[in-house]
């Protein structure tokens, strides 16, 4: 019971994490463009990323123990 409210807690930080990275204050910071991509979107995509990174990460350090 303790290792799923490990990744219970874990799951709700990254949600709120990602709940604070997609508010208009962080939204707003990436301007112009990077080799013609919007940086708004390589922004969005990296957070995208890291948040499925995390979560795969956090599931097997879970299930490891």
């Amino acid at each position: 019971m303790r290792m799923k409210s490990k990744l219970g807690m874990g799951l709700i930080a990254v949600f709120g994490l990602l709940v604070m990275l997609l508010n208009q204050p962080f939204l707003s910071i990436p301007q112009g463009q990077v080799s013609g991509i919007p940086s708004i979107l390589i922004y969005l995509l990296t957070i995208w990323l890291m948040v499925i990174g995390t979560m795969v990460w956090l599931s097997k350090r879970a299930g490891d123990q």
